[in-house]
């Protein structure tokens, strides 16, 4: 559907959860 969205949703929480660990 939106594939620019979710890629950046999907970057948020992978930089997050990169992050966190």
């Amino acid at each position: 559907m939106f594939p620019r969205i979710v890629k950046y949703f999907v970057r948020q929480i992978t930089s997050e959860a990169d992050q966190s660990t």
